[in-house]
């Protein structure tokens, strides 16, 4: 491609267009190629649309910036770490930065998600459930300026690197939680309002995540109502809960054939239909990523 216009260069010098000498074939290549250069500057510049506005959305609507992108890649970098079958906690001087960090992020609608992981082949004398579990608990201590309903304990097993003399016990990460958005173990759930033609700008915001963060993932999408109505009703408006985030996400760029709506009606109330705040809580669409 390079040698092209070094090879017929000559014919390039023309008066112009459509005089003697002039060569039409390489004037079509030339807008040819100034076209695809555009096409190329076109794609280029979405290209980094889309990887600014999923900034936007993750770290300045989400507010997540820096904690889970650190679970994905490199849980060390907390600066916490425990000795084989041990679950008093490591701490290395990273942690402070680290802890700063989180405290920062840590708002009034977020909570801290602690996962503490444990192998099989560890023997647990913690007098816990499991050594996951006592290294969860051993971490909130170390996060003492959080008041304790802010925090959401979990364990988990899995094979760990034993080859080092510490082992990397534990996971953190901030979860969103709000009066519309609270982020569970298998998902989240929301509390849309049907009423209105847009969705509330924090789900929104969360739907866009979601559709950057787990575009290629299945997701089943529950719709739940409180126990006002009629059965058949009640199964008609959370299905239309659930189509209505569906469609969401698809209109995010997410494959319709990845995601299933289903409702489940007032059949499966998490709160008591007797107040309306417990109805409220009951009226939801939970989204559950697969």
């Amino acid at each position: 491609m390079l040698e092209w216009p070094i090879r017929y260069a000559w014919k390039a010098y023309v008066p112009h267009k459509g005089t003697e000498g002039s060569n039409p074939s390489l004037s079509a290549a030339n807008l040819k190629a100034k076209m695809n250069s555009k096409a190329y500057l076109a794609i280029f510049v979405f290209i980094l649309w889309s990887l600014f506005s999923g900034w936007v959305y993750v770290c300045k609507i989400k507010g997540i910036c820096f904690v889970e992108v650190e679970n994905v890649m490199d849980q060390s970098s907390n600066g916490i770490s425990f000795k084989l079958g041990e679950s008093n906690p490591v701490i290395s001087p990273n942690f402070e930065n680290y802890k700063s960090s989180v405290l920062t992020k840590l708002d009034v609608s977020n909570k801290l998600r602690i996962t503490g992981i444990y192998s099989a082949i560890e023997v647990n004398s913690s007098g816990f459930e499991n050594l996951g579990t006592a290294r969860a608990i051993a971490t909130q201590s170390l996060f003492d300026e959080i008041s304790q309903d802010r925090f959401e304990i979990f364990s988990r097993e899995e094979e760990l690197d034993t080859s080092k003399e510490n082992v990397q016990g534990i996971e953190l990460a901030i979860i969103t939680k709000n009066d519309f958005v609270e982020e569970t173990a298998f998902g989240a759930i929301l509390h849309p309002e049907l009423d209105n033609d847009s969705l509330i700008p924090k789900i929104d915001a969360y739907l866009t995540y979601i559709a950057i963060e787990y575009s290629s993932s299945e997701l089943s999408i529950v719709g739940h109502t409180d126990d006002n109505g009629l059965e058949g009703e009640n199964f008609t408006i959370g299905l239309n809960k659930a189509n209505k985030i569906m469609d969401a996400l698809i209109a995010k760029g997410m494959d319709p054939q990845n995601l299933n709506p289903s409702s489940k009606g007032a059949t499966e109330p998490i709160a008591t239909n007797a107040t309306e705040d417990g109805r409220k809580e009951n009226r939801r669409v939970e989204l559950l990523i697969n």
